[in-house]
């Protein structure tokens, strides 16, 4: 019976895969760069955590540049900071940055997941375990 039921999940996606294939190749360049885009945004919007809007000062290094520009939003995942930069996604980056409220300036590793005209989205990456559990309160004292 179980068997019965994936085989029927299965008919049902292919089905649902080639009708969407048969709409994108009738659609011209233009339209399917849209759609393409579009559907980067619902997926993108689906894994967001929630974050703040902020203005806080950021020092970062690439492997070759220091850099100082401004955090622009924050979430418990990562940062967007404006910048005009040459920085490109996968980028691996070291952010130092104050939270008022917060004795200590914040070490962050992070990789470049964005890259736009306006700025870099940046993920962070190897957060040490005890930063982990106290960020959740470092987030609260962010004012939006």
């Amino acid at each position: 019976m179980r068997a019965k039921k994936e085989d029927q999940k299965i008919k049902k996606y292919n089905v649902t895969i080639s009708k969407l294939i048969k709409l994108i190749l009738n659609l011209n360049e233009e339209h399917q760069e849209a759609l393409l885009k579009k559907g980067q945004e619902l997926l993108s919007k689906e894994k967001r955590a929630p974050r703040k809007s902020c203005q806080i000062p950021v020092r970062y290094k690439t492997f070759d540049r220091v850099y100082s520009d401004q955090i622009m939003n924050i979430s418990q995942s990562g940062v967007f900071i404006e910048t005009r930069k040459p920085i490109f996604v996968g980028e691996e980056i070291l952010m130092d940055f104050k939270i008022e409220g917060v004795n200590k300036a914040l070490r962050i590793e992070g990789k470049v997941v964005h890259a736009s005209s306006r700025g870099v989205g940046i993920e962070f990456k190897n957060v040490d375990p005890a930063l982990s559990q106290i960020f959740p309160a470092i987030f609260d004292l962010i004012e939006a």
